[in-house]
């Protein structure tokens, strides 16, 4: 599934319920092996309570093997697929992709990347690397025409199994606010 980063409007809708309403568990997010349960922060985002499966997220707040967040990040949910917690990090247009292990608790990624693809046994991203110049973007001058700033972003792939992200070999410019 391919994924764009996006501000949640659930995020607002939780900032405008007031703090009660925030300390309730916004979703309940399942694979085979574990429960996810998206507790909205007081201000923006969540923090993700972890539990298994079978115990699902009744009583999450209880039962939580793993918390991922100190609820203070702007984490996003974005996908639970088997054991790994796939979340963006934002409080605008541009932010991170963040991936966990859950099963070794582990930080797998933790990129500055608006764009990804989840695979079975990988993601593949296009994370920002440097500013863009004249020299890197042809469309610079057009970019900064209608108001925005540019970057480089090279695509490049976790592979779950691997040993760390590699670039694909494939770079873009692309416009940023």
């Amino acid at each position: 599934m391919f994924h764009r980063l996006a501000y949640p409007l659930a995020g607002l809708i939780a900032l405008a319920a007031g703090p009660a309403a925030a300390q309730e568990i916004a979703d309940c997010h399942t694979s085979d092996s574990h429960a996810v349960a998206d507790l909205p922060n007081e201000d923006l985002g969540s923090r993700f309570l972890v539990s298994a499966a079978a115990k699902g997220c009744v009583g999450a707040a209880d039962e939580a093997g793993l918390v991922v967040g100190d609820g203070e990040e702007p984490l996003w949910f974005a996908e639970l697929r088997g054991n790994k917690l796939f979340l963006t990090r934002s409080t605008g247009p541009h932010g991170d992709l963040v991936v966990y292990d859950l099963t070794s608790d582990v930080r797998l990624l933790d990129v500055p990347a608006d764009e990804f693809d989840i695979q079975d046994d990988s993601v593949v991203y296009w994370e920002r690397t440097e500013p863009a110049t004249a020299q890197n973007c042809a469309q610079i001058a057009e970019y900064k025409a209608d108001g925005f700033g540019a970057v480089i972003s090279v695509e490049k792939r976790l592979v779950f199994a691997g040993r760390g992200p590699a670039a694909t070999g494939r770079t873009r410019c692309d416009a940023t606010q």
